[in-house]
């Protein structure tokens, strides 16, 4: 934090920044740390507010991730923006992608019970299945979106 008070303006130390936070949270289990404990969300937000500084929103490797939200279509992390005082969401952590039609949640914060968790994945197992009867195609694929190499 030293660095960006000197820095606060300097795309390779915000990028770097953003980018241990990511590599914290890919050490992490999500089963057992619940959204591998913010690292993922809280560096998404860094290269958010990155990409919204004018020396910085044209650093390859942060118009990298600001694309990747843009694809993703994340509205928001972790409730920011989206919660009152009063509201249900001060104590559940999520994030929203796909313009607010998925939200992911941890084990700490859950919204489904075990039991409907399993049902839904059942329930999408079967329409893979489904889909892929219908297409010839047998199982899940091994191809992958853009962001994956």
């Amino acid at each position: 934090d030293c660095i960006i008070q000197k820095h606060p303006h300097d795309a390779d130390v915000l990028h770097a920044r953003a980018a241990s936070y990511l590599g914290m949270a890919s050490s992490l289990s999500f089963v057992d740390h619940g959204h591998c404990q913010g690292y993922f969300t809280k560096a998404q937000r860094m290269w958010k507010d990155a990409g919204s500084i004018d020396e910085c929103n044209t650093h390859p490797e942060i118009a990298v991730h600001l694309k990747k939200q843009l694809v993703y279509k994340t509205s928001f992390f972790d409730a920011e923006g989206e919660d009152g005082e009063d509201s249900k969401l001060n104590n559940i952590h999520y994030t929203s992608h796909l313009d607010g039609k998925c939200f992911v949640t941890s084990s700490l914060s859950p919204i489904l019970s075990p039991k409907d968790c399993d049902h839904v994945i059942k329930t999408a197992e079967v329409h893979a299945a489904k889909c892929n009867e219908e297409s010839g195609n047998s199982g899940w694929t091994t191809s992958r979106h853009y962001a994956v190499p």
